[in-house]
């Protein structure tokens, strides 16, 4: 973790800041005592505990290599294209169907 300090004198009195930069994801999530239930993220102007779910997200995208980057040789790209073509299909009846009810 990186952070600079700032000295500022006000009204006769030394003030400390501290900008604390924002890790990389591979970096995060930053916790207490090595317990990553002891994470907090930062909302606002606040530091909250992270959701189970922030939690996995974190954990998932400090993977160093991210799950969404893996191909696989075995899927045939006519199939994957049949299925696109099928979704398409679907979608569009079901707004063409919304439609016709003129909603």
């Amino acid at each position: 973790m990186h952070a600079d300090a700032h000295v500022y004198e006000l009204e006769g009195k030394r003030i400390l800041a501290f900008h604390i930069h924002e890790l990389n994801r591979r970096q995060k999530p930053l916790y207490l005592n090595g317990n990553p239930w002891q994470a907090y993220i930062r909302r606002g102007a606040r530091d909250e505990k992270v959701t189970d779910h922030e939690l996995q997200r974190f954990l998932r995208d400090s993977a160093p290599r991210p799950w969404d980057s893996d191909t696989r040789p075995d899927i045939d790209p006519a199939t994957v294209r049949r299925y696109s073509d099928y979704h398409t299909l679907l979608t569009n009846n079901a707004f063409s169907k919304i439609e016709s009810y003129g909603l």
